[in-house]
C-alpha cells in the first residue's frame, strides 16, 4: 500500500471502492466520467478513484493544470443526485481533494501529488494482481 508524504510524517492513505451497479462504473472509467463531473479536476481524480484499475487520467491543457487549485474549494458537482455510485464518487473525491490540501499545505506541488496518484495506482494494482494469483493457487 502507499504512503502519502506530508511534510515530515507518513501515513498510508485509506482508499474506498465505488460498489454497486458494475456497468454503471466501468462506463464511467471508460469514458473519464465526462457525462457525471465537469470539473477538470474531478475528472483526473476520478481516474484513480476505483483502486486497483488501470488508470486513464484526461489529458489536461496547461490551462487547466494551472486552474487545479483553485478548484480545490469549489464544491464536487455531480450531474444526477439520485444515482448511488456517482455519490459514493463525489465522496470519493472530496477525499481526494482533501489528501491533495494537505500534500500542498507540507510542500509539494500539484505535478508531484499527480505522479503520487499514478504511483499508487500501479501499487494497488500490482497488489490486485498478485491477490488474485494467490487466491488462485492457493
Amino acid at each position: 500500500m502507499s504512503q502519502l508524504r506530508l511534510g515530515r510524517q507518513e501515513r498510508v492513505s485509506a482508499r474506498t471502492q465505488l460498489v454497486g451497479d458494475r456497468q454503471r462504473i466501468m462506463a464511467g472509467m471508460t469514458t473519464g466520467w465526462k457525462t457525471v463531473l465537469a470539473s477538470p479536476l474531478d475528472r483526473y481524480l476520478a481516474a484513480f478513484a476505483q483502486p486497483g484499475i488501470e488508470a486513464v487520467p484526461p489529458v489536461l491543457s496547461s490551462y487547466e493544470m494551472a486552474g487545479l487549485v483553485a478548484e480545490l474549494d469549489r464544491p464536487v458537482v455531480i450531474d444526477d443526485e439520485g444515482v448511488k455510485e456517482y455519490r459514493q464518487l463525489r465522496e470519493i473525491l472530496r477525499g481526494m481533494r482533501q489528501e491533495m490540501r494537505d500534500f500542498l499545505e507540507n510542500g509539494g506541488s500539484v505535478g508531484e501529488y499527480l505522479e503520487f496518484l499514478e504511483q499508487r495506482q500501479r501499487e494497488e494494482k500490482e497488489f490486485a494482481e498478485n491477490s488474485r494469483l494467490l487466491f488462485r493457487e492457493g
